[in-house]
């Protein structure tokens, strides 16, 4: 399973919520891209979650969404999964569970 999305600080800090879910302890994994002409070094542009047992999944699922609810600031981001089946997700100053838009694809 990937994750992308279009703020690599928003990307990097929901890799480190997902770190740091005891369930996905070691499961997560960022990839970066060279750095482009104005920049100084790679940037963050996805993380895979290496999932195996259902329960990762499940905890996979509930921890993005705990993350989604606790930003500010709108977010969006698309998980991918192996099938390549996509699901986007965007929140925008979410203090609920409605302010979570989901579109699977």
């Amino acid at each position: 399973m990937f994750i992308v999305g279009d703020d690599s600080e928003e990307l990097r800090d929901l890799g480190e919520f997902l770190a740091d879910t005891d369930e996905l302890r070691g499961c997560v994994r960022p990839h970066s891209r060279p750095p482009g002409p104005e920049e100084m070094g790679p940037t963050l542009d996805a993380l895979q979650i290496v999932v195996g047992p259902a329960g990762v999944t499940a905890a996979t699922s509930t921890a993005i969404i705990a993350w989604l609810r606790s930003r500010r600031a709108s977010v969006r981001i698309t998980v991918k999964g192996t099938d390549q089946r996509s699901v986007d997700l965007e929140a925008r100053g979410v203090r609920r569970p409605c302010g979570v838009s989901i579109v699977a694809r």
